[in-house]
């Protein structure tokens, strides 16, 4: 790849961009013709890709495009990676020193400071001058600073022309010890041994006298202890610049001085103020001066120890403001909250909250109501680790390991309660057709269709919008509603319309009964600002609203400011809230209140948080939230405003209700509805629990079923219609794949099989990774995949870009550029246009001038970055701008995109082609991807292609991460948690074992439900010598996992493994059990055993009753640990058994 790029850069002849470097960056130009050219896509191979390169800086947000060329700021330019600097044939980095020398006192105006360099041989001089990135000697001589260096010689230059106060020459100092620190090799002299440091900001200390008041201290991140501080905090005057600690120097601008003067005016909390000043400190200090959204640093003398908070008690209006909560209440210790900790999922849950806890600095945290003491770490993790080797006090669950002891049963309706241990027959079938009971209610909540009129608007809805808005109005309707709902619709199906439509009928409404019509509230990702306004816009004749106002910093936040972000300006006083608002809200500030009827008010989910108090002042008629995931975490602080708001109707708008875990879905319902779905605890308890608790071969089912019954609990609340459901308004959608038996339509062109180069590099790789000694599996992974793209793309490769033959020779080394080039022949043919997805950064490059060169186009546009929500200058470079563009040519065209910066705020109804060619990790995102195109406005049949490259002898890299990211996520009517996948090619498993490895009873927990069956198979062919082990198929098995023919007959083994060491068992008895018949019928055979295997230590207490009468061995726990462990079987058995045929019946 360097090669490559210095056979262009070498080329005296070869056009390409002209840098000129000033104070603010570089700056590469070219001539009109030139870009002209290029443009046309028949310039030079080395100006092109410069050209490519840039854009993409500017898309990202990283560069200024000029009339002539492009301008990169110099912190940029020093930050670029090798191949870039490469590309742009920036200048060698520097590797030379800086001497400085130092004169006079750092308290005069007479301080003065002189840098050296040395140059290239090694001597130092002055004779050198700074263009931005650039330092150069000579004309000749020029070499890229690294960005440490040049903050060194942005900073000696700000001196330079600084009033060369105490403080500034302080600032100067600071820098180059700084820059020492971070690796530059800077001589300071005497200023070596003493440390200046420049505090980021000012937080809080605190810690209890003997009278039980709370003393708070100025924490400046400094290394001195608390006593020293304590000592030389009389130093301080009204304009002190620094403060002298030992052989410390504190430097102190006038904002922290402010801070630090702020704590010290309020140093004394007494002790009847305790409990105010623990739950709300900005009541106390003023949080625009002190930082205390981290807390504090607290002395542990007491019962001031700061305390993080997750699900503690609220305030009446049920919000904790500031994500944590602070009271004077018991501690307990590690191990008495541990005694109450039932199963491994609470565990697990606890495991988390002590980290979240840690990165804060918290030595206690609150869990299940009690405040627990965390503040020694050893003593945490001990008692952890003790719990989990001695077990859970559960009061559900039978410890196999004390069969004849006390045992509790589980009460008697838990079966009954429970969707998963109960003896029903799991249906998949069910699952796919629409549920009844929600169908019902959703029909009792439908306004008349009649009671809606569409003369204000510019276009007729569709159907399915018909119903959404008649959803809407339902439920804000009903007297004895809950307020709120989700619309969860897929993503392209119209909710923005659907809102505004919703929102300018209820005003219709309200202003016939004689109403005041409030002001509406919309938060959005940043990136959907200007799309809210620009649809009313498109939406209706007239606007319903009086006004529009984005409330957000580069539009009209500052028309409404008043003061700074709210969290951090609060006070009490006189044991009254006097809540200061920073948005001018209420009567007193007349017309020019943000608060106004019928003003619709777009803002940010970080608007909302840091104003969030003005904005929970407000009455709002609506308030919609678009991407409604963006408040899926309980303890983020913007979810607790959102909880706060008040309004007449809450709509929370998501094509994704399901991101990670069904507690993301509580967390949006409880904003909706609050209360609805009960308490997080009682949530997690009946959904949440069964799907950990269930077997590795149950976990998809069980979550389906779970899914279904919170979704007939939610009903009418919740209105989600997919694009599958042929809904109008929509074309049809086509996926196709190269590889056979798949849900896809299988297309040969999209199918390759490797060979030459790939083949070969593919092999090396599985080989060293199987025979290195360390874990590589991960490095492994990632070679795998850029070799399935293209064999260069090994170990950070560039692709070159050669003319002619050679190109169509270098795409024809990578069988998945083979299908990619003969797909876009045939899209081309029909002259329509095509989304072209990868992450490979180099990768985009390569595509975007091959292909241009490749079919007669311009270099393609590449959209990575984030998009800027409001343009602060026009004709800049932004996604929109690259969209039109592409979208404006006629006929055939092509982009390429990340499917990560594809995720929202982007409509590219202009192509009807989407070609996955790198895919991501996460299904949801792929999906977020192609819904780029197939969404309202596309009038053509959208087409989704993934090319597959097959190995000739092994399942591919390719091959396993379309069948897991193929796996059906989400089931009609259902809420399901879809999974991100990680691959599991040949040659890799989820282990790091090698072949030879003996598996004992601890590697258990790192091997999957597949590999547990063929263990349990390995280990009874073991012990028991039969004359034939088989495993069984999958969807065939009629309830046995293996099957062992003995001398007196056959034995059947019913196997279940669970991550969490907890199991019911009783469906699987009654399976096992229940195969008898098919099996004796098939075989011809008496069974002669039937087993029932799992690394489960605790099962239900009717299990074993009913596997007694049914004539069912168990073996469970420690038992089956015993015979792993004298079994002694390689894991190469394992995976040998997983490869052999399997018995289907």
């Amino acid at each position: 790849m360097v090669g490559f790029i210095r056979s262009l850069v070498g080329d005296s002849a070869a056009q390409r961009y002209r840098k000129v470097y000033d104070f603010e960056g570089a700056n590469f130009v070219c001539t009109q013709e030139q870009l002209s050219v290029i443009n046309l896509g028949k310039a030079d191979d080395l100006i092109t890709q410069q050209h490519i390169l840039l854009r993409m800086l500017v898309e990202e947000g990283n560069a200024f495009e000029l009339p002539n060329g492009f301008r990169v700021p110099s912190d940029v330019v020093v930050s670029l990676d090798h191949d870039s600097r490469e590309l742009l044939e920036l200048p060698e980095v520097w590797t030379g020193s800086i001497k400085v020398d130092f004169k006079g006192t750092t308290g005069r105006t007479s301080f003065a400071v002189d840098v050296e360099a040395s140059y290239p041989g090694g001597q130092f001089t002055h004779a050198y001058q700074l263009k931005g990135p650039v330092i150069r000697f000579s004309e000749g001589k020029q070499y890229l600073l690294s960005g440490t260096q040049l903050e060194v010689f942005e900073a000696f230059e700000k001196h330079k022309e600084s009033a060369h106060s105490e403080y500034d020459n302080l600032v100067v100092v600071a820098a180059f010890q700084h820059a020492q620190d971070n690796g530059v090799h800077i001589e300071l002299g005497h200023f070596e041994k003493l440390k200046i440091h420049t505090p980021e900001s000012v937080s809080v200390e605190a810690e209890l006298d003997a009278n039980g008041n709370l003393i708070l201290t100025p924490q400046l991140g400094q290394d001195a202890t608390h006593e020293e501080m304590q000592r030389v905090l009389g130093q301080l005057r009204e304009g002190s610049s620094s403060l002298r600690v030992k052989d410390e120097i504190i430097l102190i601008d006038e904002k922290k001085m402010a801070g630090i003067q702020e704590i010290l005016r309020n140093r004394v909390v007494t002790k009847d103020k305790l409990e105010d000043f623990y739950r709300n400190p900005t009541a106390f200090i003023d949080g625009s001066l002190v930082n205390l959204e981290l807390g504090f640093s607290a002395r542990v003398r007491g019962a001031a120890r700061f305390r993080h908070a997750y699900f503690g008690e609220t305030d009446e209006s049920g919000i904790d403001w500031f994500g944590r909560q602070f009271a004077a209440v018991n501690v307990h210790s590690v191990s008495k909250v541990l005694e109450a900790i039932e199963d491994e999922e609470q565990l697990q849950a606890f495991e988390t909250v002590v980290h979240e806890a840690r990165a804060t600095g918290a030595d206690e945290v609150e869990f299940n109501g009690k405040v627990v003491d965390i503040s020694n770490e050893e003593q945490v993790r001990s008692a952890i680790n003790d719990l989990r080797n001695r077990g859970f006090a559960n009061n559900d669950i039978e410890d196999d390991r004390n069969e004849g002891e006390d045992s509790r049963d589980l009460p008697e309706s838990e079966e009954d309660t429970t969707p998963v241990v109960v003896d029903i027959a799991l249906n998949d079938d069910d699952l796919e057709t629409p549920s009844e009971v929600v169908e019902r209610q959703l029909h009792d909540v439908y306004v008349p269709e009649e009671q809606l009129c569409w003369d204000n608007y510019q276009r007729k809805p569709y159907l399915h919008q018909i119903y959404g808005v008649r959803w809407l109005l339902g439920l804000a309707s009903q007297e004895d509603g809950l307020g709120g709902g989700l619309l969860a619709d897929d993503m392209g199906l119209g909710k923005t319309f659907m809102s505004l439509a919703a929102i300018e009928h209820l005003y219709r409404e309200w202003e016939e009964q004689g109403k005041t019509v409030k002001p509406c509230l919309i938060v959005a990702p940043l990136s959907l600002l200007q799309n809210w306004k620009d649809e009313v816009g498109k939406t209706f004749h007239k606007s319903p609203f009086k006004d529009i106002v984005i409330l957000q910093s580069d539009a009209d936040l500052n028309k409404f400011r008043v003061s700074g972000v709210e969290t951090r300006n609060q006070k009490i006083d006189d044991e009254e809230a006097a809540i200061r608002y920073s948005l001018k809200v209420g009567d007193g500030f007349i017309t020019d209140r943000l608060d106004v009827p019928k003003r619709l008010v777009i803002t940010t989910y970080q608007t909302l948080r840091d104003y969030q108090f003005s904005l929970c002042a407000i009455d709002w008629a609506v308030v919609a939230f678009d991407e409604a995931q963006n408040t899926k975490n309980p303890n983020a602080l913007q979810t607790r405003a959102a909880k706060g708001l008040k309004a007449e109707f809450r709509l929370l708008a998501t094509g994704t209700p399901v991101e990670n875990s069904l507690a993301d879905f509580w967390c949006l319902m409880d904003t909706a509805c609050p209360g609805f779905l009960g308490s997080y605890q009682e949530f997690r308890e009946r959904y949440v629990t069964p799907i950990l608790r269930a077997a590795g071969d149950e976990v998809e089912e069980i979550r389906a079923r779970v899914g279904r019954t919170l979704r007939d609990t939610v009903g009418a609340l919740m209105l989600r219609r997919l694009k599958e459901d042929n809904l109008d308004g929509l074309p049809q959608k086509h996926l196709y794949v190269g590889v056979r038996n798949s849900e896809w339509e299988y297309l040969e062109p999209l199918s390759s099989v490797m060979s030459g180069e790939q083949l070969n590099s593919y092999d090396s790789v599985l080989q060293v990774t199987a025979e290195s000694e360390q874990n590589v599996a991960l490095a492994g992974l990632q070679q795998l995949r850029d070799i399935s793209l293209h064999p260069r793309l090994l170990l950070g490769g560039r692709l070159e870009v050669p003319a002619g033959r050679a190109l169509n020779e270098l795409m024809a080394e990578s069988g998945k550029f083979r299908s990619l080039l003969s797909l876009l022949k045939d899209i081309q043919s029909r002259n329509e246009k095509a989304i072209i997805f990868c992450v490979n950064k180099r990768l985009q490059v390569f595509l975007s001038v091959a292909l241009a060169r490749a079919f007669g186009l311009p270099p393609l546009s590449i959209i990575n970055g984030d998009v800027k929500g409001v343009a602060k200058t026009s004709g800049g470079v932004t996604r929109k701008s690259l969209i039109e563009t592409f979208e404006s040519k006629p006929g055939f065209n092509l982009i390429v995109m990340s499917p990560v910066a594809a995720g929202v705020g982007l409509t590219v109804v202009g192509a009807n082609n989407v070609i996955h060619l790198e895919r991501h990790w996460n299904p949801a995102k792929e999906a977020q991807a192609t819904d780029r195109v197939y969404r309202i406005g596309q009038t053509k049949d959208v087409h989704v292609y993934i090319p597959i490259v097959s190995h000739p002898e092994l399942v591919s890299f390719d091959e396993n991460l379309h069948q897991l990211l193929s796996k059906k996520t989400l089931l009609r009517d259902a809420v399901v948690t879809p999974e991100q996948v990680k691959p599991d090619p040949e040659g890799f498993t989820r282990t790091t074992f090698r072949d030879a490895k003996i598996i004992t009873s601890d590697d258990l927990k790192h091997i999957d439900w597949q590999q547990f069956e063929a263990l349990v198979a390995e280990v009874f062919a073991h012990h028991w010598r039969p004359k034939s082990v088989e495993l069984t198929a999958s969807g065939s098995d009629h309830g046995a996992d293996a099957v062992l023919e003995l001398d007196e007959g056959i034995a059947l083994l019913q196997c279940k493994y669970t991550s969490g060491g907890i199991y019911s068992g009783y469906n699987a008895v009654k399976e096992v059990h229940g195969a008898r018949v098919a099996y004796e019928n098939a075989l011809n055979k008496r069974v002669s055993k039937l087993v029932f295997v799992t690394n489960a230590s605790r099962l239900g207490p009717e299990t074993r009753k009913v596997a007694k009468d049914y004539g069912v061995e168990i073996i469970s726990g420690g038992d089956l640990g015993q015979m792993i462990d004298e079994a002694h079987i390689p894991f190469s058995k394992i995976l040998a058994r997983l490869h052999l045929k399997r018995m289907k019946i």
